[in-house]
């Protein structure tokens, strides 16, 4: 091996000074085509070019380094087709070649003869490549050093020892003009590149921004599909996953894959006590994994990338899911690494900002709903509080004023007073009761009940109901049936509010029957069906809202106050009971209510 520059143990071995001075000029004029470029890829071919003119040559290549890699790679060759696919793109660690051994030490130097076996673990070609058997022997590596070095020079000729010392030196002027350009460039295209990232990120707020502003309909979906097509732009990268946990905080889901900007299948489910996503997601920090030995954190190769950003998507203090970018070649840098996290807080943020809206805009209709709804209470609670209001006044100034002389006439106006008292009492009770037990003040007592005699009073204090509409009423009792555990002056309540309700529902001559069963061996069933108008499905959510009638047909013209069956199921729910509703129009309702057994005493 031939070296003359810049050794620390010799001195360089300069050209006689006309030479010297005819090799500067040269350099100088070939360093002012290259300096006139900053976009890399053609300033790469302007140096070949210059190094063609500077020292004719068969074979050229130049090697540049990998921030945060300990690796050069080929990244402009000159030579014919074959050579070219075989290199371009290679890559070789610094340590154990001759362009890692040129940047390593700064130093350049020739080869005599690259196929000498001393050599052959160290240069590019292997072997088996075509050109191992060509003549292209020589060869001269020159480090492009600057303020610090950025790669390596290769020139290659025909023959053994056809590259001299003038080459070496004048290479070794070109070298750093090289260096500065590359250097540059590779600014130029950093500055360019935030720029673009920084414009990226603009757009992408204002994506973000302009969704949580017209948040209604917006659905998580859709910010997942927005966050998965933005986050190529804001940082360049080869693989975009978005994550979000299952109910159990076990496992994560991936919903959303984009390889090369195009959606890619889905990953199968991952646990979260394995690899980086688990990690940042368990302690909601991000992770940045730049380790070409660590696959990350799925074992199938296809989806895992040696350089990662892990980024938790917190909303509500806690994380739902992640963000991975991952890429191969160049590691991420810190710049990249905080602007993953931005567009993971603001779709995070944005997510959070939209269910807050749609949850303030939910609530807001139901509270004009209520308002509603309350209007149409004290409309009807006017109107049923006034008639019978009205009758007591009447019959009670008609028995004052002395015109009822007859008997039998004022023992029929003291009962509709006392039918229209009592009409009024219930109103005002069943006001109370919705109040008392909406605002968490009603105490139930809960023991055990035996259903059958419970079943017979509440029959024979509705029969009058049953027999004014000419109705058939049928209590069907099937098997034995375990006592339950409720509150006994509720539960009558309760079996009364159906009873009444089924009664004033359906028309004269209908029918009604509660059939009473075991529903398995934890709970009974308390079954009232009627024969009656029914309810249309899109009332059915409805009826157990306080304040809330069906407005049609035959159900406007019956009375009450619309809280009878509101009551009924927010006493059930106090018992640890249920209540379900199957109807249909024109057919009839059954209202389904199911207890607990009570459990025997140990």
């Amino acid at each position: 091996m031939k070296s003359m520059f810049p050794r620390r143990d010799e001195p360089a071995i300069p050209l006689p000074p006309i030479r010297a001075i005819v090799a500067m000029q040269s350099v100088l004029e070939v360093s002012a085509s290259v300096a006139a470029s900053l976009d890399l890829d053609p300033l790469l071919d302007r140096i070949l070019d210059a190094i063609e003119r500077l020292v004719p040559v068969g074979r050229a290549s130049i090697t540049l380094d990998v921030p945060g890699r300990d690796i050069l790679r080929i990244v402009k060759v000159r030579g014919n087709p074959d050579y070219v696919t075989q290199l371009l793109g290679g890559e070789r660690k610094i340590t154990g070649s001759l362009t890692g051994r040129a940047y390593r030490d700064r130093t350049a130097f020739l080869i005599d003869n690259l196929l000498d076996p001393e050599w052959q673990s160290q240069i590019y070609i292997p072997p088996t490549h075509p050109d191992y058997h060509h003549h292209y022997q020589s060869g001269m590596f020159v480090p492009l050093v600057a303020d610090q070095c950025v790669g390596t020079l290769f020139l290659g000729r025909e023959g053994i020892g056809q590259f001299s010392s003038e080459d070496l030196y004048i290479l070794t002027l070109f070298a750093p003009q090289v260096a500065i350009a590359v250097t540059n460039a590779r600014r130029y295209a950093a500055v360019r590149e935030q720029a673009r990232s920084l414009q990226a990120l603009a757009r992408t707020n204002a994506a973000f921004a302009n969704c949580t502003a017209s948040g209604n309909g917006v659905e998580r979906g859709k910010i997942a599909t927005m966050l998965a097509e933005m986050a190529p732009e804001v940082v360049h990268h080869e693989d975009t996953q978005i994550w979000r946990i299952d109910a159990s905080n076990e496992w994560a889901k991936n919903i959303r894959h984009m390889r090369n900007g195009t959606p890619a299948l889905l990953i199968p489910d991952v646990r979260l006590d394995e690899g980086a996503m688990g990690a940042a997601i368990w302690h909601g920090n991000s992770a940045l994994v730049n380790d070409e030995h660590i696959l990350s954190m799925h074992p199938n190769t296809d989806t895992a990338y040696p350089y990662q950003i892990v980024v938790p998507l917190v909303m509500t203090e806690v994380a739902n899911g992640a963000l991975i970018l991952g890429r191969t070649g160049v590691p991420f840098s810190e710049e990249e690494f905080a602007r993953t996290q931005i567009i993971a807080e603001r779709a995070a943020a944005t997510i959070e900002r939209i269910t807050f809206t749609v949850r303030l805009q939910e609530q807001n209709a139901a509270l004009i709903a209520a308002n509603r709804h309350k209007d149409t209470f004290l409309t009807n609670m006017s109107h049923e509080l006034r008639t019978p209001l009205n009758a007591v006044i009447g019959f009670a100034q008609l028995l004052a004023d002395g015109l009822v002389t007859e008997e039998e006439d004022r023992n029929a106006a003291y009962t509709d007073i006392l039918e229209s008292g009592r009409h009024l009492l219930s109103m005002v009770n069943n006001v109370l009761d919705v109040a008392r037990v909406g605002s968490g003040q009603e105490h139930l007592v809960a023991e055990s009940i035996a259903l059958p005699p419970v079943l017979a009073a509440v029959e024979r204090m509705c029969a009058p109901l049953f027999a004014g509409k000419s109705q058939r009423f049928t209590l069907d009792l099937r098997g034995d049936i375990s006592p339950v555990r409720a509150d006994a002056d509720r539960l009558r309540q309760v079996l009364l509010n159906l009873l009444s309700n089924a009664q004033k529902f359906t028309p004269p001559g209908g029918t009604v029957t509660m059939r009473v069963g075991m529903d398995g061996a934890e709970r009974v069933s308390i079954a009232v069906t009627d024969n009656g108008i029914g309810i249309a499905p899109e009332h059915q959510a409805v009826v157990f809202e306080a304040f809330r009638q069906v407005e049609t047909g035959y159900a406007r013209a019956q009375q009450g106050t619309g809280l009878g069956l509101a009551l009924t199921k927010q006493l059930v729910t106090l018992m640890n009971g249920t209540i379900t509703l199957h109807s249909t129009p024109g057919e009839g309702s059954t209202f389904t209510v199911t207890l607990p057994v009570a459990k025997p005493l140990r």
